[in-house]
């Protein structure tokens, strides 16, 4: 990262005037000097997007032929009833999950179903930041004031599909994020702040990280 962060330099300075979890490095400082280290995963989520979709064109050459859909998922969801058929879920929309908590004033982006003829539309994220045009799309959808918010990932996918034009469709989350069994982890709640989030030990009697997000699946 530290080095895709160096050819990009101009870009990446550029975006980090925005602040949030939307860049986040786990706390490493990606362009020297900045003094600016992140906490969260915002970045690695960006550039693995990049390596996704790496693997997916070079399995549709071995194939011969494209997919006609791309699913994008956390391994650490627990799905306690079965995804919706594709069947269900129309091809032209990008489909999104709705726990009706975890938006956090953007879209979920923990889960994405979407067409592979917008791939390079939702999983873009990283190509803007290189190419300096995350800060344009941001600036032009939220103002100026956008450079002394906060952004964090669920807001920034919410504005690159509304700026490539993409229509999403919901459907109800049956499936939460877990935590590692005998690790103390901390809450995750939209209702507490985060220097007053409660840690826990997780167990399989606790094993969920948002506890209004469990009870909504």
């Amino acid at each position: 990262l530290e080095s895709m962060a160096r050819e990009h330099e101009q870009e990446f300075r550029e975006a980090l005037q925005i602040r949030g979890n939307w860049l986040g490095s786990l706390g490493r400082e990606l362009i020297q000097g900045s003094g600016d280290r992140r906490p969260g995963l915002g970045l690695f989520m960006l550039h693995a997007h990049v390596e996704c979709l790496a693997m997916v064109e070079a399995r549709e050459a071995r194939r011969g032929r494209a997919y006609g859909r791309l699913v994008i998922s956390r391994t650490d969801l627990l799905w306690l009833h079965p995804h919706p058929p594709l069947s269900f879920l129309r091809p032209d929309l990008v489909w999104i999950p709705d726990t009706t908590e975890d938006d956090f004033g953007g879209l979920y982006d923990k889960h994405l179903v979407f067409p592979r003829s917008a791939a390079e539309h939702v999983i873009s994220g990283w190509k803007l930041i290189a190419t300096g045009m995350a800060v344009r799309i941001l600036v032009l959808l939220h103002g100026e004031d956008i450079l002394w918010s906060d952004v964090n990932t669920e807001r920034f996918l919410a504005s690159v599909l509304t700026a490539r034009g993409m229509r999403v469709g919901r459907f109800p989350m049956t499936a939460y994020i877990t935590c590692d069994l005998g690790r103390l982890v901390n809450d995750v709640d939209s209702d507490v702040l985060p220097d007053e989030a409660r840690s826990f030990t997780c167990t399989d009697e606790r094993d969920w990280r948002d506890p209004q997000e469990h009870k909504n699946v």
